[in-house]
C-alpha cells in the first residue's frame, strides 16, 4: 500500500527511482535623512502600477526539479483509524526532473489572478508555446515533508495531514541570457479532515501557496513589469534564513531616556547614521542607505569606544540593514509587539547632524500610519534630521517602535514636523530575524 502512495505522489515516485540526473506653494519633496549633513535632494515620485502605461512581460514556466539531502525524510505515513501505524520513507538524494505540465495550470491561475502573464499551455489551443518564452522560471523544491494519515486502507486516494513545501524560484532571460531573479518561498497546507484527492491533491494546494507569495516578490514583479508591487498592495519580504537576536524581546524594560547607551553611531567612511543594539550579541539595526555598499563599518558607542561592525544583510528595497559588532555587555532595546497607536508619545534617539551630537532625544506623539509606494510607515513629528537615520523610533517604556528614515521639508528645505520610520514588524520581517 505504500509504494501506491508514493506512486501516486510524483516527487516521492521519481525520489525512490534512481534520482539523479536537475499658484500654489511649491511641491513638497520627499528626503532621505542619512549620514551626514548632505545636500538635500527630492525623491523620485512613487512607482504606481497601470495596466495601460506598464509592459507586463509574459512568463512561462519550464523546470520543476526536485533536490533534497540524502536521507531527509520526505514523507511520514500513518495508517488504520487512530492513525497508529506509521512508516517513514527518506530522500535518496540527487536532482529529480518533476513533469513540469502537472505545475503549469496551477502556476498560470495564480500568476493571472496576481495581474501577471503567463506563457504556455492554457485552454487556447492557439496559445503561444512555452519554447519560444523570452522569460522562464524554474522551480527547485529543496523541502517537501509530508506528514498523511489513510483512516481506511482500502482507499488509499482519501487521506488527512499536513504537507511543508519549500521551493527556490529562478526567473532567467532568454533573451540577454542571464538570471534576472532567485526568490525563496514557504507554505504549508493542513487537511485535518481526510478528503479525496490524496497526496497529490495537496501537493497543489501547498504549490499554488508558493506561486502567491512568488507573485509578490519585489525583486519577482519588478522584473516583468518595472514596478516592484501591484497598486495598493504591501511589498513583502522575501524568504530567506532567520538570524537569531537573543534579548529582543526579554530585555527589561526602562524609560526611553536611558536607552541613550544601546544606540550607537555608525561611521561610514566620511559620513555617518545612527543604529540601534537589538540582540545580546551585538547585532544592530539600521538604515541600508547609511551603510551603502559597505561591507564593514567603525560602530561607535556612547561611551566614545569605537569597534568594527560587519555588514551582515541589507535589503535596499525596504531602506533596512543588520551589522554585526560586540554586544559589551549592554542589554539591547527589547522590541515592542503591538500595534502602534496614533496619538501616543514616542521618543527618537540618534546623532542628528552626526557624531557630535550623539545620545539627543527627542519626543514628539504618532501623528498617522501610512503606506507610500508599497511599504508601511509610521508618521511622527518627533524631531529627526541627517544624521538621525537607523536611530530608533521608542514609546515611554523604552520598546522599539521602528527606526528613522526620512524627513518630508517644505519646499525641500523647511522642517514641517513630518517624519516617516520603518515599523520594527518590517525590519524583522525583511531582514529575516528571530527575535527571542
Amino acid at each position: 500500500m505504500v509504494a501506491g502512495l508514493v506512486a501516486a505522489f510524483p516527487a516521492a515516485s521519481q525520489a525512490q527511482a534512481k534520482a539523479d540526473p536537475l499658484p500654489s506653494p511649491p511641491p513638497v519633496a520627499v528626503q532621505s535623512l542619512p549620514k551626514a549633513p548632505a545636500p538635500i535632494a527630492p525623491v523620485p515620485p512613487p512607482i504606481v502600477a497601470s495596466a495601460t502605461a506598464t509592459e507586463v512581460k509574459p512568463v512561462a514556466l519550464t523546470r520543476m526539479v526536485v533536490k533534497m539531502e540524502a536521507g531527509e525524510p520526505f514523507l511520514v505515513m500513518q495508517s488504520g483509524y487512530f492513525c497508529g501505524n506509521s512508516k517513514t520513507v527518506t530522500w535518496n538524494g540527487g536532482r529529480t526532473e518533476q513533469n513540469v505540465a502537472l505545475y503549469q495550470d496551477v502556476f498560470r491561475e495564480k500568476l493571472e489572478a496576481a495581474g501577471l502573464k503567463v506563457q504556455g499551455p492554457s485552454d487556447n489551443l492557439f496559445d503561444t508555446p512555452t519554447a519560444s518564452a523570452d522569460y522562464v522560471v524554474a522551480g527547485l523544491i529543496k523541502q517537501e515533508l509530508v506528514h498523511i494519515c489513510v483512516p481506511n486502507t482500502t482507499d488509499a486516494n482519501r487521506v488527512k495531514g499536513d504537507l511543508k513545501l519549500t521551493i527556490q524560484w529562478e526567473l532567467y532571460s532568454t533573451l540577454e541570457h542571464r538570471m534576472l531573479a532567485t526568490v525563496q518561498t514557504s507554505s504549508e497546507v493542513q487537511q485535518p479532515e481526510a478528503e479525496l484527492g490524496g497526496i497529490p491533491a495537496m501537493n497543489m494546494k501547498a504549490f499554488g501557496a508558493n506561486v502567491v507569495q512568488l507573485a509578490a516578490s519585489a525583486s519577482f514583479r519588478q522584473a516583468l513589469t518595472g514596478v516592484t508591487h501591484a497598486a495598493g498592495d504591501l511589498i513583502t519580504a522575501d524568504a530567506q534564513a532567520h538570524i537569531p537576536l537573543p534579548g529582543a524581546i526579554t530585555a527589561p524594560l526602562r524609560p526611553a531616556t536611558d536607552e541613550v547607551g544601546s544606540v550607537v553611531v555608525l561611521l561610514v567612511g566620511s559620513t555617518s547614521g545612527s543604529g540601534v543594539l537589538v540582540s545580546n550579541d551585538g547585532y544592530i539595526l539600521t538604515d541600508a542607505h547609511v551603510v551603502s555598499e559597505a561591507k564593514e563599518v567603525k560602530v561607535r558607542w556612547s561611551d566614545g569606544l569605537e569597534t568594527v561592525g560587519k555588514v551582515v544583510r541589507t535589503i535596499k528595497g525596504r531602506d533596512v540593514a543588520l551589522v554585526r559588532s560586540e554586544g559589551r555587555g549592554r542589554d539591547p532595546v527589547p522590541f515592542r509587539t503591538a500595534p502602534v497607536e496614533v496619538g501616543e508619545t514616542v521618543y527618537a534617539v540618534g546623532a542628528p547632524l552626526g557624531e557630535k551630537f550623539q545620545g539627543t532625544v527627542t519626543r514628539g506623539i504618532v501623528s498617522a500610519k501610512r503606506i507610500l509606494d508599497g511599504y508601511a510607515y509610521i508618521q511622527s513629528d518627533v524631531s529627526v534630521t541627517h544624521g538621525s537615520s537607523g536611530g530608533p523610533l521608542l514609546d515611554d517604556k523604552g520598546r522599539l517602535l521602528g527606526l528613522t528614515v526620512m524627513g518630508i521639508p517644505f519646499a525641500g528645505i523647511i522642517p514641517t514636523g513630518i517624519n516617516l520610520f520603518i515599523p520594527i514588524k518590517d525590519a524583522v520581517d525583511f531582514l529575516a530575524l528571530d527575535p527571542r
